[in-house]
């Protein structure tokens, strides 16, 4: 309809609308503003592709449940976008290379983000999804070089290809424990990446997932894990694993000649009754400890060296108490004594490398 209008620069549509339809704004590079009723519940591809003069999305209606492929595509201008509650898909393309974009907050009951979504959204730095988001398609945010942090909800089950590759700045990700599978270069190149760790239940982790990630020391690979592939990781003098004793981790990283390979338990309990639980972060190796323990029934946390040498031992006399294991440990060991300093139950032992 007024498509190519390179001069228009507001539009105001009458109530009863109910769709801006596919290409109706497509390369009208001057509209600021479009004032759209509440009866509109849908905005069709290329529908506003191209307007570099929109700078945000405050005008669209909260009816709105569905945006089109390529939506907003190349909105130069696009600074900050934040989507009614109702809309449930977001089509491929839908923001892609708008390259001013710096914001993004899906809604609440945002469900599918399209393949090369935010594809070279180059000032993109904030990324806010609602529990309730189940796939991330391919390419959806590939080349978005000034992420830093992504956070993906619990109810992601999907993450495309490429999804975050050549997000060089990116350094905190948070994975969602719902997903089974980490697809091919879908973190390839984060070059700023220092340290990941794989959610229990992922069971493949595909070719190149993490390919080129130069600065990556530290993963951790979660017993539910029975397959990576090749080339998943890069860098193998450099990195340390951490697994479960006995799992599939513990084979690859043998298998890829990893620097280190760190055994470790993650969590546990201790006591006929559970009376005692434990926490282990591999990253600070940090052990916290929760339940019933006291100063007179201390949790003395052991560390000791290669040849069975005790280098440290740290006290915990309080639930949510923490004790640092010694850097050059191998082998970490909790000792639950009483006040008599007998064994109130069987030693755990966390790290055993």
């Amino acid at each position: 309809m007024f498509s190519g209008c390179s001069s228009l620069r507001s539009i105001v549509f009458p109530d009863g609308v109910t769709e801006i339809k596919n290409d109706t704004f497509n390369g009208c590079s001057s509209l600021k503003s479009a004032t759209l009723p509440d009866t509109i519940g849908k905005i069709g591809n290329n529908a506003f592709k191209g307007c570099a003069a929109l700078t945000d999305l405050t005008w669209i209606p909260n009816a709105v449940t569905s945006i089109g492929n390529n939506a907003f595509e190349n909105c130069a201008g696009l600074v900050n976008a934040q989507l009614p509650d109702l809309v449930s898909n977001l089509g491929g393309n839908a923001f892609k290379g708008c390259t001013s974009l710096t914001s993004f907050k899906g809604g609440a009951n945002l469900k599918t983000v399209g393949a090369n979504c935010f594809q070279d959204c180059i000032a993109l730095m904030d990324v806010d999804f609602a529990n309730g988001l189940t796939s991330i398609g391919n390419y959806a945010f590939q080349n978005c070089t000034a992420l830093e942090t992504i956070v993906l909800p619990d109810s992601v089950t999907s993450i495309g290809t490429y999804a975050f590759q050549k997000d060089a700045a990116l350094k905190n990700v948070t994975l969602s424990s719902s997903l089974t599978q980490i697809p091919s270069y879908a973190f390839a190149n984060c070059t700023s990446m220092t340290e990941l760790e794989i959610p229990s239940g992922v069971t493949t982790i595909k070719d190149h997932a993490f390919y080129q990630d130069t600065k990556l020391k530290t993963f951790v690979i979660p017993a539910s894990v029975g397959k990576i592939e090749d080339n998943a990781f890069s860098y193998p003098t450099t990195t340390t694993v951490y697994g479960v004793p006995g799992s599939y981790a513990e084979t690859y990283a043998k298998w890829a000649a990893f620097l280190d390979i760190a055994q470790y338990r993650k969590t546990g309990t201790m006591g006929d009754a559970q009376e005692l639980q434990w926490t282990y972060d591999p990253g600070g190796k940090t052990v916290t400890v929760t339940g019933a323990v006291n100063t007179s029934d201390p949790v003395y946390v052991g560390s000791y060296d290669a040849n069975g040498k005790m280098l440290s031992v740290k006290l915990i006399t309080a639930s949510n108490g923490a004790a640092q294991a010694d850097d050059g440990a191998n082998t970490v060991i909790l000792f639950w004594l009483d006040s008599n300093f007998m064994p109130k139950c069987g030693k755990a032992t966390i790290r055993n490398a």
